[in-house]
């Protein structure tokens, strides 16, 4: 989910968890029998309460059950741990690839990753895939691209960023070596000695644990189920379907796709678990999620 309720709004999924303040005063109720209770009404209060239920009960059950609403709010809402503050050349994608890669092998792997549609996150692609969101999804972390010129999606790294650079490049220092001994202040500040307001005032390493998903030596080739059917894209961007050359990405030359069918004529196209779009035969081209029949890209 991109936004959560307040603490008092997280209270009712939390009891209809059997989540209590004091949890040992009440005996829990599953999380399954909640659902359903809630499964009859529609409005998007607790339509969002149902969503939150097995994040929550994992939280709870995690932690043998021994934390209050307060405290199993605050672990949903995330550490804000900064994970790395580094100063780079540009956008080139083999500096960026390193540092990534230097992160998951300290900190492990992340289950997704939000980011602006800037480069080298994103590119104008079918799927907007680049080649380091293509990489991320080789590793199993979905990429979660914020809608363009709404920096508000990703509120908490915009505050961060903000604060960041008044602190720390006004004015920039003398170089690039420099610039960085700065950043490694701030981001020690940042996780160890500031206190947070959305944590209760703690601070973010009091809070933060280590992905359990540990970084690969090895990249496997992705996997689709059995009602898929298979297309390697070729070196010019493109599958082969019904004996037609159907424009897929550049970024995705060399793997295989997925397609599922969806209805005569129509199918669903992969890469991993990412849906690209919509290959309309009766065009030979895909729909992307603007609605637009793309050539390759």
């Amino acid at each position: 989910m991109s936004t959560w309720p307040n603490r008092g709004g997280l209270r009712r999924p939390l009891r209809g968890a059997g989540i209590e303040k004091f949890p040992n005063s009440q005996a829990v109720r599953s999380s399954q029998q909640a659902s359903s209770k809630l499964g009859a009404v529609q409005p998007a209060r607790t339509r969002r309460d149902a969503q939150l239920l097995p994040q929550v009960q994992r939280v709870y059950d995690q932690n043998l059950r021994v934390y209050g609403a307060d405290k199993v709010w605050r672990q949903l809402n995330y550490s804000r741990y900064l994970l790395e503050c580094r100063a780079l050349q540009g956008t080139l994608l083999a500096p960026t690839k390193a540092a990534f890669t230097r992160l998951f092998q300290e900190y492990g792997l992340p289950r997704r990753i939000r980011t602006d549609n800037g480069v080298p996150f994103a590119a104008a692609t079918l799927g907007r895939l680049s080649q380091l969101s293509v990489w991320w999804l080789k590793l199993g972390v979905l990429p979660e691209l914020i809608e363009p010129g709404k920096p508000q999606q990703n509120g908490r790294h915009e505050r961060m960023h903000k604060t960041l650079k008044d602190e720390t490049t006004k004015p920039p220092a003398a170089n690039q070596a420099a610039q960085q001994r700065r950043f490694v202040g701030f981001r020690r500040g940042f996780n160890e000695q500031r206190p947070h307001e959305a944590l209760e005032m703690d601070k973010p390493a009091q809070w933060y644990q280590p992905s359990p998903r540990a970084m690969p030596a090895r990249l496997q080739p992705m996997e689709y189920p059995e009602r898929f059917e298979r297309r390697l894209v070729s070196a010019n961007g493109a599958i082969s379907w019904n004996k037609h050359s159907v424009g897929v990405s550049s970024a995705l030359i060399g793997e295989h796709v997925g397609l599922e069918a969806i209805d005569d004529g129509l199918w669903d196209v992969y890469f991993g678990v990412l849906r690209l779009g919509r290959l309309h035969e009766r065009h030979m081209r895909i729909e992307d999620h603007l609605g637009r029949l793309r050539r390759c890209a």
